[in-house]
């Protein structure tokens, strides 16, 4: 299982990754990603770039995380993976997680 969360500025970094992962595993893996603002053709792009045995769902973000400290080209996406159990309720159990 691969989680990441991305919006619209890692959306072609997204599909490297994806795209990489996929072709290193054979396919082995399950992709969920947490679309926090995506445009629909990025999505789209994302899902043409990796092979096309590879699932991939897309989550919402569920809780709101304003207020937090960003700087640089650092969005405040980058914190979404501490909601991980929020939007991804069961895929890691018993399972390894890997986020990016």
């Amino acid at each position: 299982v691969v989680a990441c969360a991305a919006d619209a500025r890692y959306a072609l970094p997204l599909a490297v990754m994806l795209h990489s992962a996929g072709k290193a595993t054979g396919g082995r893996i399950h992709a969920y990603v947490l679309d926090d603002g995506m445009t629909p053709e990025d999505r789209g792009k994302v899902v043409a770039s990796i092979p096309g045995n590879v699932p991939i769902e897309w989550r919402r973000p569920v809780s709101p995380l304003d207020g937090l400290p960003i700087w640089g080209r650092m969005p405040v996406t980058t914190y979404q993976k501490l909601t991980l159990d929020e939007w991804l309720p069961d895929a890691g159990r018993g399972q390894t997680l890997q986020s990016g």
